[in-house]
């Protein structure tokens, strides 16, 4: 089982800790807005996949010059 510790509003960590939780913040922040960023990426090359695909088909079956 994992313990996760907190602080009271009237401790603050210094030192090594504060350190810590700050390089751990940032480290989440930052994997969040990779992992935003990959998603709006792969949707993009999804609807761009798509529309060749559709083009290409309306062009093959005629429909399109």
């Amino acid at each position: 089982m994992t313990t996760f510790a907190t602080y009271s509003p009237s401790i603050r960590p210094t030192g090594l800790d504060a350190l810590l939780i700050l390089v751990g913040r940032r480290l989440v922040s930052v994997g969040e807005r990779l992992a935003l960023d990959h998603a709006r990426h792969r949707e993009a090359v999804l609807a761009h996949d798509e529309r060749r695909r559709d083009l290409a088909a309306a062009h093959h079956s005629g429909l399109r010059p």
